[in-house]
């Protein structure tokens, strides 16, 4: 069976109510999605979830760590086969993502939080970090294959690899004002990855 790349591989930790965190997660993109992440608190949260503020901090330091890793349990992870070759394996991961967002029912929860980050700093890491690390571990993986492979400058960071391929993908989406299909994001990253070929 071919090998997969990581992204689906769940960070090991203490065991937790499944029952909790679903009632916590709920809260959370319930009230993102009324009221926006400016007037989402903590006790908002535990109020909401039927838990006390000690266990939303149990789980979590603050409540940019909590959107986080609730966001990035909501928007599915993905995995391609690898089919030996890297650069067309970025390309697939790069639309299952966004059919995955798309899917997902919280694309515009996470595109808001996006924004919302730019002048948050404390959210931006947070974002950087736990479940969202996850999709750029995959990202490198594949990087250093198609590089290894000589299709690829080793010059090129991969987080730019990232933003090469899933940025003209997102720009579309929200300049269109409607998701892309499978068909139409592969012809954006097919174009995009020109630029990535040595």
């Amino acid at each position: 069976m071919p090998a997969r790349t990581p992204e689906d591989k769940r960070a090991r930790g203490r065991p937790r109510s499944p029952g909790v965190d679903a009632r916590i997660s709920e809260a959370v993109l319930g009230i993102l999605a009324a009221r926006g992440y400016a007037s989402l608190t903590v006790d908002a949260v535990a109020t909401a979830a039927s838990v006390t503020r000690a266990t939303i901090y149990r789980r979590w330091p603050n409540k940019a760590a909590m959107v986080a890793a609730v966001l990035g349990e909501a928007v599915p992870t993905v995995a391609v086969d690898l089919t030996g070759d890297a650069l067309r394996d970025l390309q697939a991961l790069a639309v299952e993502y966004v059919l995955a967002l798309s899917r997902s029912g919280f694309a515009d929860t996470v595109f808001v939080i996006r924004a919302e980050a730019q002048h948050d700093p404390t959210l931006a890491e947070a974002l950087t970090g736990d479940c969202f690390s996850r999709r750029s571990a995959a990202v490198e993986q594949l990087v250093e294959l198609a590089v290894q492979a000589g299709q690829m400058s080793a010059d090129v960071p991969a987080e730019m690899v990232r933003d090469l391929l899933l940025g003209p993908l997102m720009y579309r989406w929200l300049a269109g004002h409607r998701p892309l299909d499978r068909d139409e994001a592969w012809s954006v990253v097919e174009v995009a990855s020109r630029a990535l070929r040595v």
